[in-house]
This record gives structure tokens, C-alpha cells and sequence, in this order.
């Protein structure tokens, strides 16, 4: 078997269409070529083409990848047998195949699987370290590496090594001379890691030494020649400043960066003095703008109180209506609450007197703050103005108020009475007062009816209890 050529393509540094090596002959060929040039591509190709599986994707085949962008490697190798020439071709990873074609007869005679076949009957192993190839096959970096061959080859190929060496040494020294090998290789690398030990080691140590005594004087150098340059500008500039025309422009320079100073300062305070008048303002126009909400609020409050009159007032008018066209239920329904009157009269009396006193207290409250924030809303606004004069044109006195709570109140009593001629009782609290009035252990509410239906007992605290009976 002898090798013809070697065809890649997309195997790592060899892009589309590819590299090929061919006419290769008999005897010793020589590949020569600079470093990173493709040499140690083209044997890992070699090597895959002869002993990987097509369909694998291991770590090897994922090696023969190109450099710039995915692909499928392809390689082809031509062999020499003595029944003719043939060609192996595998693709690898992607749209992966393999073929084995008799060149002369142009027939196929292995595929996909068949071809690794092929191969392992071709060689008599199936890796590169196993049968004769061992012997020969030696990649780069594993030249100390003890190769294994099977059977009788190991011995057949020391023997003709020993027969060469002798020939040139005059007698039988190979194993003499291997012996030697191996003990000046164990004086350099350890047996079993072949990691560098005694002289080889200290001499690797002091390279590295020497190397980083070589790396730390250049960046010495590199400081220096910084200091250096440093050094230059610094005299270049001192240069500069001693010269008197620069230094008097350089005096003008000063004080037209001083002025600019001193205008920037100006500008300064009186953009302070600007903000401190600007929150002011602000602060006044939160004041003024509270004082016309108030304003709205009370104003909205009057209007309230006016619609409130004026459907009491169509209340009352419905009231006394009814009354009138039921006069005789009603004086029925008064000759049974004279009774209840009577036992109430002085306490109803005094709760009334009570009542109307805080109720005017509270109305004139109302007005003289309502005044009073109309009056400073007047001089803010025109708007205000208006609104002020408005209310001073229709003012609300303190007894119409009292007049709408009575009116009120009397209207909700009419439609208690009203209501088939029951006997009813309602409570007004003074705004002060702290005491309440129950129905059992029941607090009856502020201005909350009740109707007397039978007998009806009031708890009054501090006072006593009231006893109300139906039509009596």
C-alpha cells in the first residue's frame, strides 16, 4: 500500500474549494512549509480519513472544522494497492458520507458504513496506535511516546533497526544504545509524567526567570523612556513660561478669567435672590388660593342652606295642607300628646332654650369667618370682589337660619304626626352636651323619631326617667 495524494476541503485553515497534495512518489517526500502554513491540518485529516467513523462527531471530527465559518470537512485519499488504485472520501458532520471507488474501473466498492470495513481489513487496526501502523505512524508532539504494535511486528521492526545500527556502529549496540537514550531521558523528564526534572529543570527555571527579569528591565524601559518624554514637555513648557511675551499673555488671560469670575458670582447671587422672591410669591399664592377655596366652600354652604329652606318650605306648605284636611285627627292626635307635653314641658323647654342658643352661636361663628376670609379674599382677586359683594347683598342672618331649623324640624314632626294619628317623640342634643337619652339600653340618636305605641320609657342620664303612654 503506498499513499498517491491527499485532497481537504473546509478542514480547518483550508476553506472551499480546498488544498490538494499529489504525485506523491516512491520513497522519501518531504513536506517543507512555514509554521501555521497547514503541514499538521493535513495530517489530522489523514488520520481521520483513515481511522474516524463518517457518522461520529467527537472532539477530532469537530476539530477539522474551518477557522472562519461552520462547514462540512471532506477529505479524499488516493492508495496505491497491487490490485489498483482506490479512493477513500469521507465527509464529516454535516450531510456526513463515505465511499470507497476503484479509480481505474471507476466502480464503488465500499459505502457509509461498509468503508470503515474496508479500511481496518486495508490496515489490520483499527486506530493509529494499534497493529504495524504504531510502529510508523507518529504525530506531532508524541515522538517520545512508546508506540504498541501487535504479535511479532514490535520485534520484527527492532531487529531491523538493530541490524542498521550495527551496520553503522561496526557491532551489535542498538539496545546499548537505547538503554543510554533512556537514561539520559530520565536525567532530563520524569518516567511516568515526563515533566522536566534535575538540570533540565533548573535550566527551564532559569529561563523563565531570566524571561521575566528580561519582561520586568523592558517595562522598566518603557517607564524611563515615559519619564524621559515627561521630562522633555515639562522643559518645553517651563521654556514657554519663562518666555516674557508668554507670560504677559498669560497674565491677560488671568484677569479676563478672573472678571469672568466675578461676573459669574454677580450673576450668582441674584439668581439666589431670585429664587428666594420667587418662593415667596409662591408661598403667598398657596395662601391666597386656600383663602378662596374657603371662600367657595362657604359660599357653596349658603346656597346649600337656601335650597334647604326653600324645599322646607314646600314641605311646610304640604304640611299645613294635610293638617287643615285632617283637623279633627290632628286635634285627636294633640288632646292625647297634652298629656305627654305636660310631663315633658320642662325638660323639652330647656333642651329648646339649649339648643337655639349653640345653634345662633354657632351661625354668628360661621358668618364673622366667613366675613373675615371674604375680607382678605377682596383684596387678591376681582373675583373675589364680586363674590363678597354678592354675599354682602344677600346675606344670611343668623335668626333665618334658626328659622330653617325650625322649619325643618317642625316639618319632620308634621309627617311623624301625620302618620295615622301615631303618637311620636324625637331628641335634639345640645352640640356640648355629653349625655344621651335611652330606650332600654338602646342610645336614641340626634334627631331621631320614635313612635309611642302603648307605653314608652325615656333614661335620661343625670336627670331621671320619662314615662310617655299612648293617647294620655
Amino acid at each position: 500500500m503506498k499513499l498517491r495524494a491527499v485532497r481537504v476541503s473546509d478542514v480547518k485553515g483550508f476553506s472551499a474549494p480546498g488544498k490538494a497534495v499529489e504525485g506523491i512518489t516512491d520513497g522519501l517526500n518531504v513536506m517543507a512549509a512555514a509554521n501555521e502554513f497547514g503541514k499538521s491540518s493535513l495530517f489530522e485529516a489523514l488520520r481521520a480519513a483513515l481511522f474516524e467513523t463518517y457518522s461520529y462527531k467527537n472532539e477530532r471530527t469537530k476539530a477539522l472544522r474551518p477557522y472562519q465559518s461552520g462547514g462540512a470537512p471532506m477529505v479524499e485519499v488516493d492508495l496505491e494497492m497491487p490490485s489498483g488504485l482506490f479512493r477513500i472520501r469521507k465527509r464529516f458532520l454535516s450531510r456526513a458520507s463515505a465511499s470507497v471507488i476503484d479509480v481505474q474501473r471507476g466502480q464503488a466498492v465500499a459505502a457509509a458504513d461498509e468503508v470503515q470495513d474496508w479500511i481496518v481489513e486495508l490496515l489490520g487496526a483499527a486506530k493509529p496506535d494499534d497493529g504495524p501502523t504504531g510502529l510508523l505512524w507518529v504525530e506531532q508532539g508524541q515522538s517520545l511516546k512508546q508506540p504498541k504494535a501487535g504479535g511479532h511486528a514490535g520485534e520484527l521492526l527492532a531487529g531491523l533497526l538493530e541490524r542498521e545500527v550495527s551496520t553503522v556502529t561496526g557491532g551489535a549496540k542498538l539496545r546499548e544504545v537505547l538503554e543510554e537514550a533512556k537514561w539520559q531521558l530520565a536525567q532530563l523528564l520524569t518516567p511516568n509524567t515526563k515533566k522536566p526534572t534535575g538540570t533540565y529543570k533548573t535550566l527551564l527555571k532559569e529561563q523563565n526567570d531570566l524571561t521575566a527579569e528580561v519582561a520586568r528591565l523592558e517595562a522598566r524601559l518603557d517607564d524611563v523612556e515615559q519619564m524621559r518624554q515627561d521630562l522633555n514637555s515639562l522643559e518645553h513648557t517651563l521654556a514657554e513660561l519663562e518666555n516674557p511675551k508668554r507670560q504677559s499673555e498669560l497674565q491677560q488671560e488671568l484677569q479676563l478669567a478672573n472678571d469672568r469670575y466675578q461676573e459669574a458670582r454677580h450673576v450668582l447671587i441674584r439668581v439666589e435672590d431670585l429664587k428666594k422672591q420667587a418662593a415667596v410669591t409662591e408661598r403667598r399664592l398657596e395662601e391666597q388660593t386656600a383663602a378662596l377655596e374657603q371662600l367657595q366652600t362657604a359660599q357653596s354652604r349658603t346656597r346649600h342652606l337656601m335650597e334647604q329652606a326653600k324645599e322646607l318650605r314646600g314641605k311646610l306648605s304640604e304640611c299645613e295642607s294635610v293638617l287643615k284636611a285632617k283637623t279633627k285627627t290632628r286635634d285627636a292626635a294633640l288632646e292625647a300628646e297634652q298629656a305627654q307635653q305636660n310631663v315633658c314641658e320642662t325638660a323639652r323647654r330647656a333642651f329648646e332654650t339649649a339648643q337655639q342658643a349653640a345653634r345662633a352661636i354657632t351661625a354668628q361663628k360661621e358668618f364673622e369667618s366667613a366675613k373675615a376670609k371674604v375680607t382678605t379674599a377682596e383684596a387678591i382677586h376681582q373675583e373675589w370682589t364680586a363674590a363678597a359683594k354678592e354675599r354682602d347683598q344677600n346675606p344670611i342672618k343668623s335668626s333665618d337660619v334658626q328659622k330653617i331649623e325650625d322649619l325643618q324640624r317642625a316639618a319632620e314632626l308634621a309627617d311623624a304626626r301625620i302618620k295615622d294619628g301615631q303618637t311620636t317623640v324625637s331628641v335634639t342634643y345640645e352640640d356640648d352636651t355629653s349625655h344621651r337619652i335611652r330606650i332600654g339600653k338602646k342610645v336614641v340618636e340626634d334627631q331621631e323619631v320614635h313612635v309611642v305605641d302603648g307605653r314608652l320609657e325615656l333614661s335620661i342620664e343625670s336627670v331621671g326617667q320619662v314615662v310617655i303612654e299612648a293617647g294620655r
